[in-house]
């Protein structure tokens, strides 16, 4: 399978038509909320994305358990995390939701949630982070006329080489 990273990340009308076209293709999308102290305050546009979307929750999973290395917070200055997973509905009801922040950079703890991932055929084939099998905004398709569609749309590809389907994140539902 091709894989694409998407290299205008920050151009907003760029992000919507890529948003816009992968809720209309996939099956499902992933975001994951974070908290480093156990008396962490969300933050406000983590609590209004995730009220906003609660309608189309399909699945989610808490861990708890030793800190992660992410944001650059030393372990020893975060005794606690808490992590929450959480699978979406894709949906035209997402799509005002997600297109609340600008670009898929913005896609990270604390202002928002993080590692932005759709899901088609049980597997990642976007991911705005590494952790689902890809790297950071990385599009694994073969369908050219869907690429074509970006491109026309403004979305900037770069073509990164190929990736095994074994190698990409399974969809954690089943």
């Amino acid at each position: 399978m091709n894989c694409y990273r998407v290299i205008n990340t920050d151009d907003s009308e760029a992000y919507e038509a890529l948003i816009l076209k992968l809720v209309e293709k996939s099956e499902s999308f992933c975001l994951v909320y974070f908290r480093y102290f156990q008396n962490q305050k969300e933050h406000q546009k983590c609590k209004e994305i995730r009220n906003q979307l609660r309608p189309l929750v399909l699945w989610r999973k808490n861990m708890k358990g030793k800190p992660l290395p992410l944001c650059g917070v030393p372990s020893e200055l975060s005794p606690y995390s808490e992590e929450r997973m959480v699978m979406y509905r894709c949906d035209v009801a997402a799509l005002s939701t997600l297109k609340m922040v600008s670009g898929i950079d913005q896609w990270e703890f604390p202002d928002y949630p993080a590692c932005l991932s759709f899901f088609k055929n049980g597997v990642a084939w976007f991911a705005s982070a590494y952790d689902e099998g890809l790297g950071d905004n990385e599009l694994v398709c073969d369908d050219d006329e869907f690429l074509l569609e970006l491109i026309e749309k403004g979305v900037a590809l770069e073509w990164i080489g190929e990736r095994q389907e074994g190698d990409l994140y399974r969809n954690p539902m089943g």
